[in-house]
């Protein structure tokens, strides 16, 4: 299997979907894994094979621009000479999967559906949200007051006006500060706390990735499944910039969590697959 991809679902010859997220152990939103499940469940038609996307090997991702995540995936679809017919993407993965979708556009000459699931653009308030998760996650070792004071922390930096980029450094440096105390005092193996360390660098190199990649006018060609969420997906947004920035919302009764897992959505998938 090419190490830029992971096989879902294995489905229909010659028809291939491609699925953008950043999928990690202990994560709290739902999967395209659980999407999928959920499809293949309820589906009497047949399914596309179903590809997702791989993270380069922790550490390799230093100094990736998101043109060079792009290009890693769309070089693997390349060697493999799939017809690529859809391209789905999840928060930041749904900017990837725009680049994704344009670099098809040109390699097969007629673009891909790109169907997005709460698709965001990272900015500082992602940063900070990511963040305040990750510190909140480590409170079983670290004292209340010590949780709290790192999420503050966290706030001042991500409003400081600074570059993403430079955010994201001292983000990384605090947390990778926080988590061997929190791991000691809990009675975990420092192993793991090397390994949460780098996944957290990983993701936030990947969200300034994301933040590279000049998504518009993909979008505008795309479908969009919104959750109800008030900070996620499109909801930041007024009605009428939404509606100028995407070709078609459909919006779903549910939390952003639940989005890829519920059959409210995969029910969605189904008709747009067709």
């Amino acid at each position: 299997m090419h190490d830029a991809w992971k096989v879902l679902h294995e489905g229909r010859r010659g028809d291939v979907c491609l699925a953008v997220d950043y999928d990690v152990t202990g994560r709290i939103e739902a999967r395209f894994s659980d999407l999928f499940a959920q499809l293949a469940a309820v589906s009497p038609m047949p399914l596309p094979s179903v590809f997702e996307a791989l993270q380069p090997p922790l550490g390799d991702e230093r100094g990736m621009s998101g043109a060079d995540y792009v290009h890693r995936w769309v070089d693997s679809v390349r060697e493999a000479d799939w017809e690529v017919t859809s391209v789905l993407g999840f928060c930041a993965g749904g900017t990837f999967a725009a680049g994704i979708a344009d670099e098809l556009e040109r390699l097969q000459g007629a673009p891909p559906k790109l169907i997005l699931f709460d698709p965001e653009t990272p900015d500082a308030l992602t940063l900070y949200y990511h963040f305040h998760k990750v510190v909140g996650g480590l409170a079983a070792g670290l004292p209340e007051e010590r949780v709290a004071a790192a999420q503050e922390a966290g706030r001042l930096v991500t409003e400081s006006g600074m570059p993403l980029a430079d955010i994201a450094s001292e983000l990384t440096a605090a947390f990778q500060g926080l988590v061997p105390i929190a791991f000691e005092a809990a009675g975990l193996d420092e192993s793991f706390a090397d390994e949460l360390s780098l996944t957290y660098s990983s993701f936030l190199t990947y969200l300034i990735g994301a933040g590279d990649i000049d998504h518009r006018n993909a979008w505008r060609k795309s479908t969009v499944v919104s959750s109800r969420s008030p900070l996620s997906g499109l909801n930041r947004y007024t009605p009428e910039e939404r509606d100028a920035m995407v070709a078609e919302e459909i919006k779903c009764d549910l939390e952003h969590i639940d989005l890829l897992r519920d059959l409210e959505a995969a029910s969605i998938l189904r008709e747009l697959l067709k």
